[in-house]
């Protein structure tokens, strides 16, 4: 007794999928050879440019030294504090380039809010963290955007005292706040802070935050009085957080 089973269709499905698997084999290594290369060439470009704005810089301290007309000394401010402008803004680039280019890891948020950088920026102010360990997964990059919201706080309260962290569970999902006692937010500046361009220096920092939350999935809001400081709202999806023991 012998049975027959038509593999035909089967085998064609694999070769198929073998033919697929090493084309994206050979896209994926283009790629990673066309994102170095590019990598390369912004780095060099970027140095460049930060060369030539070096140069001016010195060329508006030399003039600053000279017998100007108070018209002149003004036009070699701007040109001055333009060029620092523009420094800030390529000095971000360095790290804008690298937001996707790796993989996501744990990252435990007291170890990242307790970073030398951080406790450098603080002072006299108060880190208050949450009584649980709290692991995130999230690209490398997390632990900038810790800097950056302190380095907001910082920057724009008024009479700052303390920064605190806490969380919450909502559902399925972690519920981070960051608060703190500067003097807020407006109702109408909520949803625009977080845009590129916006608000005073490079206007970027929060932009970054939002960035780099969102490529693992995370997102941020604004929820505080304005008034009696910030409080931002991340929210963390199910997965990408681990919640520990209480804090010795």
């Amino acid at each position: 007794m012998v049975t027959l089973v038509d593999i035909t269709r089967q085998k064609m499905l694999e070769e198929t999928l073998n033919r697929t698997n090493r084309d994206l084999v050979t896209v994926s290594g283009s790629l990673t050879e066309a994102n170095t290369l590019l990598n390369l060439l912004t780095s060099i470009t970027r140095h460049d440019i930060l060369n030539q704005v070096h140069t001016i810089s010195l060329i508006c301290e030399v003039m600053h030294g000279e017998f100007l007309s108070p018209e002149m000394e003004k036009y070699v401010s701007m040109i001055a504090s333009s060029s620092e402008e523009i420094h800030a803004l390529i000095e971000f680039t360095r790290e804008y380039q690298n937001l996707g280019n790796t993989a996501p890891v744990w990252q435990n948020v007291h170890s990242l809010f307790k970073s030398d950088a951080i406790t450098r920026i603080l002072g006299p102010v108060e880190l208050l963290l949450p009584d649980r360990h709290v692991e995130i997964l999230a690209v490398p990059l997390l632990g900038k955007a810790a800097f950056n919201l302190v380095e907001n706080s910082k920057r724009h309260g008024i009479d700052l005292t303390w920064i605190r962290l806490s969380v919450r569970t909502e559902g399925d999902d972690l519920i981070i706040f960051y608060e703190d006692d500067g003097n807020g937010v407006r109702d109408n500046e909520k949803d625009l802070i977080f845009s590129r361009g916006y608000g005073k220096n490079t206007g970027l920092g929060l932009f970054f935050i939002k960035e780099i939350l969102g490529i693992t999935g995370m997102s941020i809001r604004e929820t505080g009085v304005y008034g009696v400081g910030v409080r931002f709202e991340i929210r963390v999806s199910k997965g990408n957080f681990r919640i520990g023991t209480k804090q010795g």
